[in-house]
Order: C-alpha cells, then structure tokens, then sequence
C-alpha cells in the first residue's frame, strides 16, 4: 500500500518528497510564522510543482516567514478517508500529528483545499492543540496590503474547489486576491459559489478512471467558455489536473488558460512596474 509505507499514493520515494522546492530559498520548518502544508500533488505532481513553486515565489513578497515538514510530511490521508481505508487515514494521521507536535507550529498553511479541510475537520487533536489551518487563499487576503501587483490583462473565472468552498464556507478571499489584481476582469459562472459544479476529483474520484466525455471538468469548462473568460482559476491541484485535462479533450488550449490564483498573482507581481 503506497500510502501506508512511503505516505503518498504513487509510492515516490519520501526523501523526494522535498525536490519540488529545489533551487528555491524554502527552509524547514524551525518557528517561523507558518508551517507550509505542499500536500502530495505539490510535491509530486509535475502541473502542481509548478503551482508550488509560484506560492513559495510569492511567498517572498510578504512580510512572513515560513517553513516545511520536508520529507517528514505524509499524505493528509483525505484519499484514503474518502475511500473508507480508516486503518490508513489513521496511521497518516497519527504520523503527521507527531511531525506538527515535534514542530510546535501555531499556524499551518495549505496549499490543498483537501489538506486543508482534513487537517482543520479530521484531526482532532489539531484543534486541541490550538494549531490554526488556513488555506494559502486566506493567508495572502490577510497579508494582501503586502503584495505589489502588476496588472494581468484577463478575463478570468473562478471555480469554488468544494473542499474549500461548500464545505469550509471560504468564498471570498480567493476573489478578493483575484478583483485587487489591475486590469483583472473577474467573471462568474451560471453556477458558481455554494452551486458550482465539482471538477470531478472530490470523493476520491480523482484516483477513479472517468470516460474523457463523461467528465465533469468538460461540463465546467464550457460554462467558463460561455461567459468569455480566457483564464479559469482555481485554489485546488485536483481541479488544475482536470481542467487542463478537458481542456486538451474538448481542443480549447488555445482559447483557455487554466492557472492556479498563485500562479496568476506571481505573474501579476513580475508585471509591477511595467506601462
């Protein structure tokens, strides 16, 4: 079992677990202000390394410090919960608990909505202990006034992850980091907010095999097409991996660019200071 002994679901070796930020000024975790959650698919999937590696860069730019578990750092266990393998979660949560008692951090920031809403609803000792979770979305709302940003000439939509908005409420600080950005045309979906419609990877479904033109992701897609937005964002590595999926299926690459907000707040602060 791949999460059971190496504490991701593709069996990387957990020493990789840290290369993501290679060639980066990321340090492990030693009381700085936040303990950075990077989640499997940042530090393992090629299109979230990416992602990863924008909020590290963006993190540069605000007033905090910051920190990783590095390879101390094991899958949140959300799949494993969702799938019903209790044994599993409970093993990863147990590992992971240990990790954040041995850091002693306050505030653990996520860069996942499923990290973030197992670790702040599925952990209880989270809560004991006082530690508070936020997603990477509400930590740069807070540190906003920070942040110099450069005009990003799009139109652009935003689809609510469901770990992040239906069931943990959190709606506006990922539009409030999108509307601050100049030149910036923010656009809602028919269905958006707490009736968006998923991208098909919640539940665990992202580990499911989903005929190309059964896709949910498809169906998202074409609604983001519809209100004449050029960039879909999104806050989660599960929708940035479906969506640029239907986007390849349904032959769109060209007309639609889908970004994760980091990713576009990192373009927006290297336009600072252009005309």
């Amino acid at each position: 079992n791949n999460l059971y002994e190496l504490g991701n679901p593709w069996g990387r070796g957990i020493r990789k677990r840290a290369k993501w930020a290679e060639g980066l000024n990321v340090e492990e975790y030693e009381d700085q202000d936040v303990l950075l959650w990077v989640g499997c698919l940042g530090a393992y999937d090629d299109r979230n390394i990416k992602s990863a590696r924008s909020l590290a860069r963006v993190l540069e730019n605000v007033d905090t410090s910051w920190g990783t578990l590095g390879a101390d750092e094991r899958c949140c266990g959300d799949s494993a919960l969702q799938s019903g393998e209790l044994m599993v979660f409970e093993e990863l949560m147990d590992r992971n608990m240990k990790a954040i008692k041995r850091s002693k951090a306050g505030k653990i920031v996520t860069i996942s909505p499923h990290c973030y809403n197992t670790l702040r609803n599925e952990y209880p000792e989270i809560s004991d202990l006082g530690v508070e979770v936020l997603h990477y979305t509400q930590y740069l709302d807070e540190l906003s006034s920070d942040l110099k940003l450069g005009k990003f000439e799009s139109t652009v939509t935003y689809q609510d992850p469901c770990y992040l908005g239906r069931l943990n409420d959190v709606y506006e600080a990922p539009r409030n980091l999108l509307e601050r950005i100049p030149e910036l045309e923010l656009v809602e979906m028919k269905n958006s907010r707490d009736s968006g419609i998923c991208c098909g990877g919640g539940g665990g479904r992202f580990w499911l095999e989903t005929e190309p033109e059964e896709r949910l992701s498809n169906t998202r897609l074409e609604e983001a097409l519809a209100v004449g937005a050029d960039v879909l964002a999104t806050a989660c590595p599960f929708c940035l991996v479906n969506f640029e999926d239907s986007a390849k299926y349904l032959n769109v690459e060209n007309e639609m660019k889908v970004l994760d907000i980091s990713e576009i707040v990192l373009k927006s602060l290297e336009n600072n200071g252009d005309d």
